[in-house]
Order: C-alpha cells, then sequence, then structure tokens
C-alpha cells in the first residue's frame, strides 16, 4: 500500500533530503553522511510514512477496485468548468481507450525480458500517459503532459456554463515544430488541426491560441487529440468566452475517417437540421490520393448532431489522404444558417494499420519486371500478373476478383513508384498501382516467392 517516492502504489511515502544523501552513498554519488544526519534522515523519514503524511494516488485505488468491474470515466477530482482552465495532467479516471489512449501502458517484461516504461514521465500518476513536473507560473498545476504519440488522446469530464463561441489559450513547449493536436467534444471535432511551433527548450512554456471554438452549454467529453510524432509538452487548455453563437457563421472544421473504415465523418460547427441533407448527395465529392471516389449516400446520427456522415463504396487505408469538398447551398442548420461551402477539407486518417501479405506476392530487392512476362502467384496459382513499364502499373490477366490487402509502412512514401522508402519491420518496399481500380499495392520484399511463367 505504501512506496517511498513512488507512483504505483495507493501511498507515497515522500523522500526527505537527508533520505536522498543516504541513497547517494550508498550508490557511490554522494559523501557518507554523519551519524546524526543519517539519525535524523530516518526520523523524518519515519514520520513521513504515516499515512496522513503520504501522498495519497486516487488513480491506484481506482484502478484496483472500480475500473476491473467497469468501462466508465469519472472526474479525476471534479468536473473542469469552461469558462475557465483546463489542467491536462487531471483527465478522468479509468481504463486505457476510455479514459485516454496511450501507445504504452503496460510492461511484459516478465515474459519478454524486456522492460518497457508504460509511463515515461514517471510523475503525478501511474497510468499509461506520460506526465512530468515543470517550473512554469501561468495557467499551471506544476505538471504537464509528454513523451506524445500519433493517435493518442485524453478525455476531461467538463462542465460548460455558458454556451457561446471560444478561443482556447494553449500552454506548450518543445525544441522541435510540427506537433498537432486537435480538441473534440463528445467525439465530434470542435476545432481544426494546430500545429505548434518550437519555444526553444522542452520547458520553455509559451501561450498559442485556437479560435473559433463553439460550445454548447451542459456536461460534455472533452478530448485533446495528439496527430502527430513530433514531441510537445502541453499544460493547460484556458477557455475564454468571445461571443454568442448567434453571430458565428455555419461552417465546416474537419473530418476523420470512421470505424468501419468505409465512411468520412465531417463535421461542421453547429447542429444540423436533419431534413436540410435531403438531395445533397451530388453536392459533395471526395477524393483520395488525388483521385476521385464515390459516396453512396450521406447521413446523420441523433448522437451526433454536428456530424455528417459519407458513406462510401471503397474501402480506406491508412495511408490515404482524404479531401471532401461541397458545393451546395441546401444544408442548414437548426437556427437556419446556411452551411458555407468548403474545398479539400482536411480528412484525418484514423485508419488501422494493416500487416497483411498480397495473394503471396513477394519481391526481394533488385528483382526487375518486363512487359512481355508473366508472373503466378504462390499462394492462388490462378492469379496472374503482367507488368508494364516496372514501378508504374501492372494488369490482373487471370480474370479473378481478388481480394488485395496492404502491407504496412509507416514510413511509405506516398509516390507512385518503385523503392517507396523503408517499411515500419526494416523492410524496403515497392509500390505499384492498378491504374483501372484506382488502388495503390505495396509488396514486402524480403522473400522472392513469386514464380515466372512466362
Amino acid at each position: 500500500m505504501k512506496k517511498i517516492g513512488s507512483v504505483n502504489s495507493p501511498y507515497r511515502i515522500v523522500v526527505n533530503d537527508g533520505y536522498q544523501k543516504i541513497l547517494n552513498y550508498w550508490k557511490d554519488e554522494g559523501d557518507k553522511p554523519t551519524e546524526q544526519e543519517t539519525y535524523d534522515a530516518m526520523m523524518k523519514l519515519a514520520d513521513n510514512a504515516l499515512s496522513e503524511n503520504c501522498i495519497y494516488r486516487k488513480g491506484i485505488s481506482d484502478a484496483l477496485l472500480r475500473q476491473p468491474h467497469t468501462d466508465e470515466t469519472i472526474p479525476f477530482k471534479k468536473r473542469q468548468e469552461i469558462p475557465g482552465l483546463v489542467y491536462l495532467s487531471d483527465y478522468d479516471l479509468g481504463k486505457n481507450n476510455y479514459a485516454y489512449y496511450d501507445n504504452d501502458v503496460a510492461t511484459y517484461h516478465q515474459s519478454s525480458g524486456s522492460f518497457t516504461a508504460w509511463n515515461r514521465g514517471w510523475r503525478y500518476r501511474n497510468d499509461g500517459v506520460d506526465i512530468e513536473d515543470n517550473s512554469d507560473n501561468l495557467n499551471s498545476n506544476g505538471y504537464h503532459l509528454g513523451f506524445v504519440e500519433k493517435g493518442e488522446w485524453t478525455k476531461y469530464s467538463v462542465k460548460v456554463n455558458s454556451s457561446g463561441q471560444y478561443r482556447v489559450k494553449i500552454r506548450h513547449a518543445s525544441e522541435e515544430s510540427g506537433g498537432k493536436i486537435y480538441l473534440s467534444l463528445n467525439d465530434q471535432n470542435i476545432s481544426s488541426v494546430y500545429n505548434t511551433n518550437s519555444t526553444g527548450s522542452w520547458f520553455s512554456f509559451i501561450t498559442s491560441t485556437i479560435g473559433d471554438v463553439i460550445l454548447n452549454e451542459g456536461n460534455h467529453s472533452l478530448k485533446l487529440h495528439f496527430n502527430d510524432n513530433t514531441p510537445v509538452n502541453i499544460g493547460s487548455l484556458l477557455f475564454e468566452k468571445i461571443g454568442e453563437i448567434s453571430s458565428v457563421p455555419f461552417n465546416s472544421i474537419n473530418g476523420k475517417t470512421g470505424s468501419d473504415e468505409k465512411s468520412l465523418e465531417v463535421f461542421v460547427n453547429q447542429e444540423i437540421l436533419p431534413s436540410s441533407i435531403n438531395g445533397v448527395l451530388d453536392k459533395f465529392s471526395v477524393t483520395i490520393n488525388g483521385d476521385t471516389r464515390t459516396i453512396n449516400s450521406i447521413s446523420l446520427n441523433s448522437s451526433k448532431p454536428k456530424t455528417l456522415f459519407l458513406n462510401l463504396s471503397d474501402n480506406l487505408l491508412y495511408t490515404d489522404e482524404i479531401r471532401v469538398s461541397y458545393s451546395g447551398d441546401l444544408i442548414k442548420s437548426k437556427d437556419d444558417k446556411t452551411l458555407n461551402t468548403f474545398s479539400n477539407l482536411e480528412i484525418i486518417n484514423d485508419a488501422s494499420y494493416r500487416f497483411t501479405k498480397s495473394q503471396g506476392f513477394f519481391f526481394s530487392e533488385g528483382s526487375s519486371f518486363t512487359d512481355s512476362n508473366t508472373y503466378v502467384s504462390s499462394y492462388n496459382p490462378k492469379a496472374k500478373f503482367r507488368f508494364k513499364k516496372f514501378g508504374l502499373t501492372f494488369e490482373n490477366i487471370s480474370g479473378l476478383d481478388l481480394n488485395y490487402t496492404y502491407y504496412r509502412s509507416d514510413r511509405m512514401s506516398n509516390n507512385i513508384g518503385f523503392a517507396a522508402g523503408r517499411g515500419a519491420a526494416t523492410t524496403n518496399v515497392y509500390k505499384f498501382s492498378d491504374t483501372n481500380l484506382g488502388l495503390y499495392y505495396n509488396f514486402e520484399t524480403e522473400l522472392n516467392s513469386l514464380n515466372k511463367i512466362g
């Protein structure tokens, strides 16, 4: 129940300076304390070990007693109020993927033999979220989120006391530029993606502003999302009301890929009048990697009144660059505003990584192909392909309706051609496009199990 200087026990015993001096001496990192200094340090440590003098970590107790029985999240202290300051280290109590999402949430060193730090900050809380302390003197509780990665997020139970237009002041620091963050409320995006700049140091905090955030009064779930692997430290969000919703135009914000990986969610800043989406299908267009794709239908969901759902005919890949445009004047808000048109709206691609081999086609580095050669898959002898202009296109000459899958590569270039870069498993990847289907096919280059038949 109690540990000295630890974040992974319900009660943390504070290490005093004298005891730290003893530890340093034991590790050959400091001078030997005197007998009196040692006595005083141990007596102080004993006093610190009393429950009333320990730091209580409520998250540990919650993880042990409540979370095994429910997916529900609860406020870390109380609902943080808006207008006002939201401390980002005070995200909700709950499991990974419910109160937060972090890529590293546990260590499996007992089975793997390799230790993985599930918390690289080792401050304040023991969850997968990485927290460090700081000395920032503006809008700070002394802690910030750090070591962030793309796809991670933290959730906050908030109470919005007044509907309106807000600006959000972000307190952040980084040695690098290019961090990307955005906000959602009740799983609907309420801000565009904000790109952070270098502040010169990991602990030189500055204030940046996201404008035109529309919030409605009531209790809500706020999320802070990280959309890039560029590291940024971020401590707080200050919400300031600057206007009324009635004076704000009806605009798009951005969008994201649906969980079915075959639909898009387009977010707008005000609630949509359901009857106004009738007949708008031909007013929308979607491009994926520059190619126009078919939209089968457009729908709404009552649980997300600020979201348009675009249902597509083709599956989406996590490497796709997706844009949406709207050229109509039919969609209305519930207070009768007309949605402004938009072109090439950014769609955040949340599709899952895939590591699937495609019909048994594997090429070793240095392989070459010509128009006159025909190749057959070792997995499916009936699947035959002929290559045209190596690195540009290929054709399926087997007449089979093949289910193509894709190779995972975190760093693959979007260029059409061969030698498209290094894959996630440090494997070179060749990339070909099928001009008939408008799809890209990626082939692993470790194994040479492709058989030439002509």
